[in-house]
């Protein structure tokens, strides 16, 4: 990882000089913090080759792993049309397993799974950008979400 400062003032974000961390591996630069229309965001990770925002926030508590007492019809439920990805990662209390991250011409795809078996699961369709929730392909008659074993 390379260490850089740098300044967001060019796209309406105010950043305060500090050390910010690249991984060449990813693309993921990542601010301790910044300040957009007057609001200090902590842990912001954008990913440089796409100008998407990975994630905002640093999820306190949240697990890398799934359990199966992260799944249930309650939570499926919960997530909503437009619902941004740290939101989903909160309300399932862990985070997506990565190797089940798909990036697809009209969606990026996550899926949560439990450690231990492949199911309980969901599977949460984002927009191109993974920055809210979506329909898959695009289309209303498709899902944006789906899942088994809970």
């Amino acid at each position: 990882m390379k260490r850089l400062l740098i300044s967001l003032a060019a796209i309406g974000v105010i950043a305060h000089a500090q050390t910010a961390t690249y991984s060449s591996s990813n693309r993921y630069l990542t601010l301790p913090s910044i300040v957009v229309d007057g609001t200090t965001l902590s842990n912001v990770v954008l990913r440089l080759d796409a100008g998407a925002v990975v994630s905002i926030g640093t999820n306190a508590g949240i697990s890398d792993k799934c359990a199966a007492s992260n799944f249930s019809a309650d939570k499926f439920n919960a997530i909503a049309l437009g619902m941004a990805y740290d939101q989903v990662v909160q309300l399932m209390g862990c985070r997506p397993d990565s190797t089940k991250t798909y990036r697809g011409l009209f969606n990026t795809t996550y899926q949560w799974q439990s450690s231990t078996s492949y199911t309980p699961y969901m599977t949460v369709y984002f927009d191109k950008n993974a920055i809210g929730v979506d329909y898959l392909y695009q289309d209303a008659t498709n899902p944006f979400k789906t899942g088994s074993g809970f």
